[in-house]
């Protein structure tokens, strides 16, 4: 792609601060303010699928990241001195899951 620098696309940022008001006409907004300007005809939709991410985030933000049956479950082992931890078994994964990132 060949960019022309010659050639700006957007003239409104390229316009000085009395040349862009004079272009926006008497409703110019003032002291840096910036605002496009109207044009008819243009418009936005949204397809069903955006329209209803707000309802699945609702959704997810009431499901819990942490499974508390487990949490108590192990917290009672641990009590209990019944919690069985193998620690070749977890320095096997670690290993494992360092080598698939590495």
């Amino acid at each position: 792609m060949v960019i022309d620098p010659r050639h700006n696309t957007n003239t409104h940022s390229a316009l000085s601060g009395k040349a862009r008001s004079a272009e926006l006409g008497a409703n110019a907004p003032k002291q840096g303010n910036v605002a496009a300007p109207k044009s008819a005809g243009e418009s936005v939709s949204l397809s069903s699928t955006a329209l209803s991410i707000p309802k699945i985030e609702a959704s997810l933000s009431k499901v819990s990241d942490v499974d508390m049956s487990k949490v108590e479950r192990v917290k009672a082992e641990l009590a209990s001195g019944s919690l069985n931890i193998n620690a070749s078994s977890i320095a096997e994964k670690m290993i494992s899951e360092e080598r698939l990132l590495g």
